[in-house]
């Protein structure tokens, strides 16, 4: 017989009264744990948004993409940026190592960005960090045989402010919509 079972059978009061005690003290770390459904993690990521309407990929990415990603290039802590240009929209990623203080690299990447400047019509860049706490938890969509652009309009101005006028509601945004425009032709002759 090994040591540890011979000491185990020849006192056996102290080995039950082990079992129980760590039996105890498993059942109240069980019972004491906290559960959340959305723990509070900070993941390495920030996100820069910016919108330039009526531009293709390529003017996104040369007016608007390689400025943004050379203005945060070098940073400390930076692992990686990911770049994504599209019609009217570009999308950075920047990913960082663990354990560098996110709020700050977001500051530091809003102060970078203030300075640089974009053509005329560049919506300033948004950043924002990656917080699970900010996933929408409900999506809703809206049918009917209107058209679009009324349609809009009625999400606008009676659905959207009844949905934020429930208690708790954080925010809410339409989007899919189109934005009207008016074409006015001149008559040169007249």
């Amino acid at each position: 017989m090994s040591l540890l079972t011979a000491l185990a059978l020849s006192r056996r009061s102290v080995t039950i009264l082990v079992i129980v005690m760590l039996l105890g003290a498993g059942l109240y770390t069980y019972r004491t744990l906290p559960v959340e459904l959305f723990p509070e993690i900070e993941f390495p990521l920030v996100t820069v948004v910016t919108f330039y309407p009526s531009a293709n990929p390529e003017a996104v990415v040369r007016d608007v993409t390689a400025p943004i990603e050379s203005a945060i290039a070098g940073m400390e802590g930076l692992e990686n940026v990911q770049s994504t240009s599209s019609e009217n929209l570009s999308l950075l990623l920047a990913n960082f190592k663990f354990g560098i203080d996110m709020a700050e690299a977001a500051r530091t990447i809003s102060s970078r960005l203030s300075g640089l400047t974009f053509p005329s019509g560049v919506q300033a860049p948004r950043v924002a960090r990656v917080s699970p706490n900010e996933f929408p938890v409900m999506q809703l969509s809206v049918v009917s045989d209107r058209d679009i652009p009324e349609l809009q309009r009625i999400v606008e101005s009676l659905i959207r402010p009844a949905i934020l006028g429930v208690d708790g509601v954080f925010s809410a945004a339409v989007t899919g919509g189109v934005d009207e425009q008016v074409l006015v032709t001149v008559d040169q002759g007249a």
